[in-house]
This record gives structure tokens, sequence and C-alpha cells, in this order.
């Protein structure tokens, strides 16, 4: 059976496609929320620093609280984790809405980031961990890379959508849409059904969940080779995540352009994961994950190098296409490491290195905030490229563990 046709049988799970559905639901709700509360600071508040203290806001919870809902996602029920997650992100931004019409307040605005953020950070190992539960072993690499398209999908279609109604409408009937799209995807998690694999943890009191934590932490200390597979993901997705911090930038300073030209430029890297994503379950079955990932990620830090050399609209936007493609290797790594993990630890661990993933963005959000206007917007898309060879050198170094099935 072909790789498409073997993808495509996914969607005979109708569990497995309801998951689906509220995942790109839910993503939809990202997008908006991303752009409508980033717009609502920006036309109150035109500085850097403003919108700065906004990303700060949605990524500090998961350094902060990363590993711990990690232990959530273990102990209790995942899909009651993601429905928690779905709903308290409903009520806040459906309520926040309703105030925005009348009032306006920036600390709000940065609140209803923060808890948007907190509830990602819970939703995300659970969402990691679940789908093993939901495919059989063959299935995984095409769930996730199925799952990382979805969410492309539903950010670019959730970004566009946010422009739209704030046009039409205002900024708070957007929040309230986007609150309104978290309902039906926790709607659309009631129609899962499956079979837990697993036991979960013995529900103890709350008092035991820090030493959940040090368990799980335990575990992965003592595996060097799974703690190389986990930041190999953790470059990867940095990698994906701070790109367009340089992007608007560049795309503004350096290539002068418009407004559609400047989305027409992200649209090109979502369109890259998108095909990216298509392609890589045949090419991994052709070549196996490790060539696939070493191709990848030599494109990617080739593909940022020249990046940051071009001055024209069309060759910028083709390139980036070309690092799209490159980054879809992120689901290649996610399925490794679920793999190489046993499943009740596996919330923890992913925890723990969404906690290294939001401290390291943070990280580069303040470099590039106290730096960047000294250091040129091309010297800093070197950072890119370091990431890419770091990438490489990690890979190189646990080829045995990758090409191990």
């Amino acid at each position: 059976m072909s790789t498409f046709k073997q993808q495509l049988q996914l969607f005979k799970n109708q569990s497995y496609s309801w998951f689906l559905f509220n995942s790109l639901l839910a993503t939809l709700g990202n997008g908006i929320a991303y752009v409508a509360l980033t717009w609502i600071v920006i036309k109150a508040h035109s500085t850097p620093s403003s919108v700065a203290v906004l990303m700060i806001s949605f990524w500090l919870p998961m350094v902060i609280f990363g590993p711990f809902c990690g232990v959530i996602s273990d102990r209790f029920h995942r899909i009651s984790v993601m429905i928690v997650s779905n709903l308290v992100r409903a009520v806040i931004l459906i309520a926040c809405g309703f105030y925005l019409k009348n009032h306006y307040n920036v600390y709000l605005i940065y609140f209803v980031t923060f808890i948007n953020g907190l509830m990602f950070s819970l939703y995300s190992p659970a969402v990691l961990t679940f789908v093993r539960e939901l495919v059989t072993k063959k299935q995984l690499l095409f769930a996730n890379t199925q799952l990382d398209i979805t969410y492309e999908v539903g950010n670019v279609v959730g970004m566009a959508l946010a422009g739209f109604v704030m046009a039409v409408f205002s900024s708070g009937a957007s929040l309230i849409i986007n609150g309104t799209l978290f309902v039906v995807a926790s709607i659309a998690l009631l129609f899962v059904k499956y079979e837990s694999t697993h036991q979960h943890m013995e529900k103890r009191s709350y008092a035991d969940v820090y030493a959940d934590f040090k368990r799980g932490l335990s575990y992965l200390l003592e595996r060097r080779s799974l703690c190389a597979i986990y930041s190999i993901q953790l470059f990867i997705f940095v990698q994906f995540m701070t790109g367009p911090i340089l992007l608007a930038p560049f795309a503004h300073n350096i290539l002068h352009t418009t407004a559609g030209e400047f989305g027409q430029i992200e649209a090109s890297l979502s369109a890259g994961v998108i095909i990216g994503g298509l392609l890589n379950p045949f090419l991994v079955s052709k070549w196996g994950i490790y060539k696939v990932l070493i191709a990848e990620t030599i494109l990617g830090c080739i593909s940022f190098r020249l990046f940051s050399m071009t001055h024209h609209f069309y060759s910028a936007a083709m390139i980036y296409f070309l690092i799209g493609l490159a980054v879809s290797a992120w689901p290649l790594m996610v399925t490794r490491a679920q793999q190489m993990t046993e499943l009740n630890y596996q919330g923890r661990v992913q925890g723990v290195f969404n906690s290294l993933s939001g401290m390291s963005i943070l990280l580069l959000y303040l470099v590039v905030f106290l730096i960047g206007d000294v250091i040129s917007i091309k010297t800093l898309y070197l950072f890119e490229v370091l990431f890419g060879i770091g990438i490489v050198v990690l890979l190189v170094t646990n080829r045995s563990v990758l090409i191990k099935q």
C-alpha cells in the first residue's frame, strides 16, 4: 500500500477524524487570538515593547508550568485535559471580547494572553501523548505529519479570518468568535471514542505533583539518547517559532514589501510545511528517517543563509518555501521521540522540553529586543543558521539511535 493510501486510511478511524477536527478548530482559535490580541495592543500602544510583553505573556507560562502540565497529562484522562484547556480559553476570550466592546485595559490583554499561553502549555503535551493512544505504531508518523499540516492550515486560515472579522466587525467580535471555536472544538472531542492502552497514574494528592515531575525528570536524565532526540526536536521547534520574529522587520526594512507581500511570504512558509508534511512519509519509507532529517536540516541552513542575503520579494518567497520544507522535519523527530518514550512518561518528558523550548524562544525575543536596533537584521539570521548547525551535529552524533527501528 502506498504511503498516500496509508494516510487516507487513518480517516476511516472516526475518533481520529474528530480529534483532527478538534485540532483544526483549536489552531484556528490560536491563529485568531494571535492576530486579534496583537492588533489590539498595537492600536493602543504602537511600541515594540508592548508587543514584546504580549509575546512574553504567552510563552512565560510554558517556561514556568510546562513540566507540571506534562505531569497533569500523564496523571489524568487526556481528553478531559484537552476539553478543560479549550473551555477555559473559550470563557476568557468570550468574556474579554464582550468587555472590549465598551472598555480597554492593556493589562487585561496581557492577562488573557497569559491564560491562553497557560492553557496551550496544558494542551500541547496532552495532544502529543494522546495521539499515541489513538493510532497504531505503524500509523504514528502519518498521524503526526497530518497533525502538523492541520496546525499550519489552522494558523494560516485563523490569522486571515481574524483580519477579515476585525475589518468587518471589531476586535472584540473576533475574540468572541475565537472563544466559540474553542467551545465547538471541545464538543468535537466528546465524539472521540477509544480504549486507553495504559493505566494512568494513581490519583494521588496534588502535593505529589512535584514528586511525579521528579520521577519524570529522573527517567529522562537516565537516558542520554532520549535527551539527544528531544534536544533535536527542541532545536527544530525553536528554529520554526523564532523565524517570524525576524521576518517582519526584514520584510519591512530590507525587502520593502507591502502588507500583502509580507502575507504572501508567510504563506509560502506554510505551503512548504504542508508539502513537506505530505512528502515526508514517502521519503522516510524510501531513505529512512535519518537521511531525510539530515537533508532537510542542511536545506534549512542553506535556505536561512540565502534568505538573509536576498533583496527581492519573489526570491524571498521561494526561499521561504524551502525553509517551510526544512522545518516540516519536526513531526519526524516527534515520532522518533514518542517511539523511544514509555507512554506513562510521555507527558512529563514532553512538558520538560516544552519548557526549555519556551525558554529558548523568550531568550531570542530578548536578544532581538535588546540588540535589534544595533545589529543588522541580516546578522540576526545567523542565529537560525546556528540552530541548524546544532541540529546537524546532534543528528550525526546520534545516527545509530535514529536509524534503529
